[in-house]
């Protein structure tokens, strides 16, 4: 850079982005599940416990019902529809205080995830998930 010149930083408009659900036990870490639309009760059910929690939940424990879900406070999670669909499966939870993510011991998955992402600065979604993953 030359005196009396500004220095340019480049910056991108508008970074790729996906939405990314996970979960681990004591006996490791379980599924990760990436999606791009917002996340609704139907995803959540259907979609992100059928064919991730689910599936992780009996790899973890065995059939045995002796574990329980810890979530955030995300506005979809309390929905009637989760809510009895939790039910259902019997899936017993764990009331969360909001705002307290230092607790949460996801948080050490979300930053391992971020820091890969960041090293290998993924451009197109299909990378983007391929470090996630």
């Amino acid at each position: 850079q030359r005196p009396g010149e500004r220095k340019v930083v480049r910056t991108v408009k508008y970074p790729l982005k996906v939405n990314v659900w996970g979960c681990l036990s004591n006996s490791g870490f379980g599924r990760i599940v990436c999606f791009q639309h917002n996340l609704t009760s139907d995803l959540l059910c259907n979609e992100i416990y059928q064919n991730a929690l689910l599936p992780t939940a009996r790899s973890h424990f065995g059939r045995r019902h002796n574990w329980v879900l810890l979530e955030d406070n995300d506005p979809k999670l309390p929905s009637r529809f989760s809510i009895q669909w939790r039910q259902e499966h019997h899936i017993i939870t764990l009331p969360w205080p909001s705002h307290s993510p230092d607790a949460n011991p996801i948080e050490n998955l979300w930053s391992l995830i971020k820091t890969k992402v960041s090293n290998q600065k993924p451009k197109t979604i299909k990378n983007l998930k391929r470090a996630i993953y």
